[in-house]
């Protein structure tokens, strides 16, 4: 039998709970002076005890669609804040492929969008995110018709240069 809508949805509710239940030690925010470092302290233990409040509320609600449910199953959700401005990296990623000399793949696009964000050494994951990233933008250009893209393993990006600009570059 197919799961109903409800405990799923409370399900991911626990589990992003759990996750900032887990980040929430973690918290570090400068205060100065021993009172405030405590008032820090009492504040986060305030909001640990609403937390698992709520925490006993969902697994009561989920409990109510399916009795047998075990919260210690679920894997908690662990969100990290965005750092970055939305659509910074696909506006990077144009910035690049206009100062390209030549069609860039992905990856390298990837990597100079790290290099002009200040990312100094991505790991795998974050070089597989910005190159993601790239990828999309260029999939978003190509259809407005500013970028082509060139065939063969890889893909390869470059800016589309308008018949206009190429003419008058050639006769000046």
């Amino acid at each position: 039998m197919a799961r109903q809508h409800a405990p799923t949805q409370l399900e991911d509710k626990y589990a992003r709970l759990m996750g900032a239940l887990q980040v929430i030690d973690h918290e570090v925010e400068p205060v100065m002076g021993v009172a405030a470092i405590i008032e820090k302290q009492l504040e986060i233990e305030r909001r640990k005890r609403k937390m698992l409040e709520q925490a006993r509320a969902y697994v009561a609600a989920i409990r109510a669609f399916e009795p047998h449910w075990d919260p210690e199953a679920v894997r908690p959700i662990i969100t990290k804040p965005r750092t970055r401005k939305h659509g910074e990296g696909a506006k990077a990623a144009y910035r690049v492929l206009k100062a390209a000399d030549r069609p860039l793949t992905t990856w390298e696009i990837g990597r100079a969008i790290a290099a002009e964000l200040g990312i100094a050494e991505p790991d795998h994951r974050e070089k597989s995110r910005l190159a993601h990233i790239a990828n999309g933008a260029c999939q978003r250009s190509l259809v407005r018709g500013l970028v082509e893209r060139h065939e063969g393993p890889p893909a390869r990006w470059s800016i589309r240069r308008r018949a206009g600009a190429a003419a008058s570059n050639r006769s000046a």
